[in-house]
């Protein structure tokens, strides 16, 4: 299933978005904490630095699952941005991508309150 959502996500645009964020995530400093929401296979991965230390948060159990096989140094974790299970200021960047259509805007405004809360 994973290989599919990353196809489909091919389909949808992902080099494009991951041209946008590589330039954005160029200077990342060495042992940066990144946090990304909604993460699934790690599609993005890739765009921070190696020195990074990553977390994938999802829901999606499957999709987590393959990003470990591709990325077993990484960490990931089954959760939902509305309410991140880290403490107040434990990251320095979070990212969000592809992720706010599949959310209420209950939901998108939890979630964005939770991504200023964490960096």
């Amino acid at each position: 299933m994973s290989r599919f959502y990353d196809l489909v996500q091919l389909a949808t645009g992902s080099k494009q978005v991951s041209r946008i964020f590589a330039a954005e995530l160029k200077d990342v400093p060495m042992g940066a904490k990144i946090l990304d929401v909604g993460g699934g296979t790690g599609l993005y991965r890739d765009l921070c630095p190696k020195t990074c230390s990553y977390l994938n948060l999802d829901l999606d159990w499957t999709k987590l699952q393959g990003f470990k096989r591709r990325h077993p140094a990484d960490q990931a974790a089954r959760g939902s941005g509305v309410h991140l299970p880290l403490a107040d200021q434990s990251m320095d960047i979070c990212l969000m991508i592809f992720v706010s259509h599949h959310l209420s805007a209950d939901d998108l405004h939890a979630v964005l309150q939770e991504t200023r809360r964490v960096p």
